[in-house]
């Protein structure tokens, strides 16, 4: 078979032609693998962005919660869950604060103590005593109105205030309701006791300015 200078030159054409084609190919399917590359990489990335963006989230859920106990824990009692003294005393700053308004609402401080709790703690023992605390607690927390709160100041001293109290005989007959709450029997490591408590009164009038002073009275009315 022979060939002529120009079947010469059509095949060096025809060769270039197809040269280019297969050059056009390979790029394109090299410009496919270079997507496809890029596609898992864009995939990879953003899935350890999510991954990343979650750990980040749970993170700062987790210090939220941290600083949520935190703050719970520095305003209620470890062993009643109860406000504790600082907690109460922000809110009978404030009842004094309305109080003091036009149209203030009046309100009462009542101190309670449970009697012969040392007692209970010697004879019976202090996990004895903390679940008598703990009952306790929740009784009068029970008795309490909707706006009332009840804290527990330390040891076996319990302070309520008691919002909406215009006299002494009101504030007798809510303190009455303590008394008789606490006062129903309860089993405590396998016995049953009888508690009862003391409570003072100091009802709420223009002169006092802070709750200190509040629970100054009260506690001495409840010795008294």
């Amino acid at each position: 078979i022979s060939f002529s200078e120009r079947d010469q030159e059509l095949l060096v054409f025809v060769a270039h032609h197809v040269d280019a084609a297969l050059a056009r190919k390979r790029a394109q399917e090299t410009l496919k693998a270079a997507h496809a590359d890029l596609e898992s990489r864009v995939q990879m990335r953003t899935q350890e962005l999510a991954d990343t963006n979650r750990e980040l989230r749970e993170q700062i859920n987790e210090r939220l919660r941290a600083e949520q106990r935190l703050r719970h824990q520095a305003r209620h009692d470890g062993l009643t869950g109860l406000p504790n003294r600082a907690h109460l005393q922000e809110r009978l700053d404030d009842a004094i604060a309305r109080a003091s308004g036009r149209g203030g609402r009046s309100f009462a401080v009542l101190f309670l103590d449970i009697d012969r709790f040392k007692l209970i703690n010697d004879s019976v023992g202090h996990v004895a005593g903390d679940e008598l605390l703990v009952e306790c607690s929740r009784r009068i927390s029970h008795v309490l109105g909707q706006d009332d709160i009840v804290s527990r100041l330390g040891g076996d001293e319990f302070a309520v205030l008691a919002e909406g109290i215009h006299d002494g005989a009101e504030a007798t007959r809510y303190a009455a309701n303590i008394l008789r709450a606490i006062g129903q029997p309860m089993w405590i490591e396998g016995r049953e006791v009888y508690p009862s408590a003391s409570i003072g009164i100091a009802l709420w009038h223009p002169r006092y300015r802070k709750s200190e002073e509040l629970l100054r009275d009260a506690d001495a009315a409840m010795y008294r």
